[in-house]
């Protein structure tokens, strides 16, 4: 029954777990590869590096350049206009470093650099290298121009060219900035002139229509005239209440005409307004009257005759005097409210115009301003225009040479650190790579620990490699006869054991103390092994065929047989047998024939291993047509309860064929107590044990362990400074083919090449 197997799966999962760990394994696991890989690349690279720094050097060639002012060009004062033109146009404060570079590498800057020596831009752009200096105040202030060139003669002739062209280039850039501002100041003179006169025009035509000079000296004598309005008609209200009060006292008769011109006045309103009637002749007769009384009293007693005869008259005309009086009176209050109604209105007047002064004043005030930033800017232009033409006349450089051009005539690249640096990268990088590919095309396991890990099940024992047993299966050797031969010369050897001992003596004599040490632990571990039913038949296979399983299953037969312990191994392998030719025995009878015959007696198939009486062998017997249906059959089963039921040996071995691709391990377990599976480092691949495992699980047997075998060499024992795996190093399972003995010269020599390379990857694999 065949099987498809299926590794996709599995390799892409150990892809995508690698871990750094599993990295370090590999390099080291491959480190003569990755070794050999890395410093052949790295002497590549050093030998690049000193072909190219001997036959094309690199010479370096400098200048520095300072762009802007280093103790600063910022006033310490408001900027004036002539500051703002300046720096409109010039710019030289700050300095876009990136534009900068790129324009200092343009056609535009570098083509008559390139006429004048001939030079395609396109190389100039390559050799030309422009740095800010990291550490000027602003990015920008100070660049650093260098070339890069493979003449030095060239090189130095063009990093002078260079300096000057820059230097040049900076000066015509600066003179082409100044002209420009220059034409564009003188452009706008004419412009301002003309927004000047329609400004001024239009201030005429205002004024015109509102009849004034300035609006603003208008308002201001409005509210002077508001004022004194208001001052003259509390004047007149006041004049108004004394002109009553007098009233009354003159109605009273309490007031003599005297008093009256005292608080009348003579002029009436005291305002330069005479009243009518105010001097009557009655009242000036009445005053005349009056003062002559008063002087008369002075010489006369007041009832003398004359005295009396002025106040008889007096007291005549008085009612006259007071009506003339009250006339008077009258006409001067009639005078001071017309007065205060035109004051009233006047001041209504002003108000109203008063009103209107604040848009006029604001529109004055606009066309005002207008004319003065106009000339302001007609006379900033002015005075930039003369500072204008006089920076043009001046031969003042902007940009400074603080570092000449220098050549140097050392090389300077390649640059050996730098090339070294990559070279070793990229020599560990594709020594890590081949390494890497080499173990993923080797895709077999490597350290128990990953078999463990991947296949989920417990260790029975690490079987180390031995030499002795290489290419058994190539040269048919009877194993067994040379390994009791190889014994016994051992001990022959330690009984003349001297001082001159040579080291492959030693080396053997170890090499067969580790697999003996190594078979007894793996009895061990099977006698301790946790189980609910006694294990006395098992089932010891591997998932592909040379794994080295028969010469284990011979050697721990034999183990057991040392141990004083009965051991029945039956050959399992009816499509290939194997164990009759490693015993020294026949195969006329064995399996295949108990199967076939039942009348045929278990104990007329079992023969004897020489030298060992504990232990037995059963062969294959002929080979069948359909070993699968005989290991299927009744007569399997009634075999293995038979030699059960025998109970002659402390185990029975059947050693079977492979489990991938073939149904008879997974017939021949499922009818024992439990099945080992062999899985040898640097040789199955991953992920072959894992599917035998789950095929052995689904046909019912019982998965007791692995059993580790190391096939290749490997140099860290302490003893021999080697540590020893073995193999059974036969090819595919299947029918061989009879090689002629007989060879032509040129199958030998490709066999030749073959072997060699072999040992090469394996030396390289170790």
């Amino acid at each position: 029954m065949e099987k498809n197997i299926n590794l996709k799966d599995s390799s892409s999962n150990d892809e995508e777990n690698l871990t750094l760990s599993q990295i370090f394994s590999i390099l080291i696991r491959r480190s003569k590869l990755f070794g050999i890989v890395t410093l052949f690349f790295f002497s590549g690279s050093v030998f690049f590096t000193i072909y190219q720094r001997t036959t094309n050097p690199i010479f370096r060639g400098t200048f520095i350049i300072m762009t802007s002012d280093p103790i600063g060009n910022e006033p310490a004062s408001a900027p004036t206009a002539k500051d703002l033109a300046l720096q409109s146009f010039t710019a030289s404060s700050k300095v876009d470093f990136p534009t900068l570079r790129i324009f200092l590498k343009s056609s535009l800057a570098l083509k008559p650099l390139a006429n004048k020596m001939n030079l395609s831009m396109e190389y100039l752009e390559r050799v030309i290298k422009i740095k800010d200096e990291k550490l000027a105040r602003s990015p920008g202030n100070i660049i650093n121009v260098s070339i890069n060139v493979k003449d030095y003669k060239l090189g130095k002739k063009l990093i002078s060219n260079l300096s000057d062209t820059y230097m040049q280039l900076a000066n015509d850039w600066r003179r082409k900035r100044l002209n420009d501002g220059l034409d564009f100041l003188n452009s706008q003179v004419p412009e301002i002139n003309q927004r000047r006169s329609k400004i001024k025009s239009k201030l005429s035509d205002f004024r015109k229509k509102y009849t004034f000079i300035d609006p603003r000296i208008e308002g201001l004598g409005i509210k002077e005239n508001i004022k004194k309005h208001n001052d003259s008609i509390k004047e007149i209200n006041r004049n108004i209440i004394n002109l009553e009060e007098l009233k009354k006292d003159v109605e009273s008769r309490r007031l003599t005409s005297l008093g009256f011109e005292e608080r009348f006045g003579d002029k009436g309103t005291g305002l330069g307004v005479e009243i009518e009637n105010a001097n009557s002749p009655i009242i000036k007769e009445a005053l005349k009257l009056e003062e002559k009384l008063e002087m008369k009293k002075g010489l006369y007693k007041d009832k003398s005759l004359v005295v009396q005869n002025i106040q008889n008259h007096l007291d005549s005309i008085r009612p006259t005097v007071i009506k003339a009086q009250l006339e008077a009176i009258d006409a001067a209050s009639e005078f001071y409210k017309d007065q205060l109604s035109s004051y009233k209105l006047a001041i209504n007047n002003y108000k109203n115009e008063f009103v209107l002064q604040p848009d006029i004043i604001k529109g004055f005030e606009d066309i005002q301003q207008r004319i003065e930033l106009n000339d302001e800017s007609l006379g900033s232009i002015i005075r930039a225009r003369e500072m204008f033409r006089l920076e043009i006349a001046q031969k003042t450089a902007p940009w400074t040479l603080i570092s000449p051009p220098k050549m140097y005539s050392d090389p300077t690249g390649p640059n050996v650190l730098k090339y070294l640096a990559w070279g070793s990268f990229i020599s560990i990088f594709l020594g890590a790579l081949i390494a890497y590919i080499r173990d993923r095309l080797d895709n077999v396991y490597h350290d128990p620990a990953t078999i463990i890990d991947n296949i989920g099940s417990i260790s029975l024992g690490l079987i180390p490699y031995i030499s002795f047993f290489e290419g058994i299966r190539e040269q048919k050797k009877f194993i067994l006869k040379n390994l009791d031969k190889q014994i016994e010369d051992d001990n022959l050897n330690k009984d003349k054991e001297s001082l001159t001992a040579n080291k492959d003596e030693k080396i053997n004599s170890y090499q067969r103390f580790f697999y003996q040490e190594a078979f007894r632990n793996i009895l061990t571990s099977i006698r301790f092994l946790e189980s609910d039913k006694e294990i006395n038949v098992v089932t010891i296979t591997s998932s592909v065929p040379a794994e080295g399983k028969t010469l284990v299953n011979i050697l721990l037969a034999k183990t057991y047989s040392e141990l004083d312990k009965k051991v029945l191994l039956i050959d399992g392998d009816m499509r290939k047998p194997q164990l009759h030719y490693r015993l020294g025995m026949n195969n006329i009878l064995g399996l295949s024939n108990i199967l076939t015959d039942s009348s045929l007696d278990v104990s007329k198939v079992i023969k004897k291993v020489e030298g060992y009486e504990n232990w037995d062998v059963i062969t294959s017997g002929f080979v069948p047509p359909d070993p699968a249906r005989l290991l299927s059959s009744d007569r399997m089963n009634e075999f293995i309860s038979t030699l059960k039921n025998l109970q002659r040996y402390d185990i029975v071995i059947f050693d079977c064929p492979p489990v991938i691709g073939l149904a008879d391990a997974s017939l021949i377990a499922e009818k024992t107590d439990g099945m080992i599976l062999l899985v040898s480092l640097d040789k199955v691949p991953v992920g072959l044990p894992l599917e035998a495992k789950k095929i052995m699980k689904n046909s019912g047997a019982e998965f007791l362990g692995v059993i580790i075998n190391s096939m290749k060499e490997v140099n860290n024992n302490l003893l021999t400074n080697k540590s020893y795996g073995y193999g059974d190093l036969y090819a595919q399972y299947a029918e061989e083919e009879n090689l002629s003995e007989e060879l032509t010269s040129k199958q030998i020599l490709i066999n030749k090449i073959k072997e060699y390379f072999d040992k090469f990857l394996k030396w390289l694999d170790n």
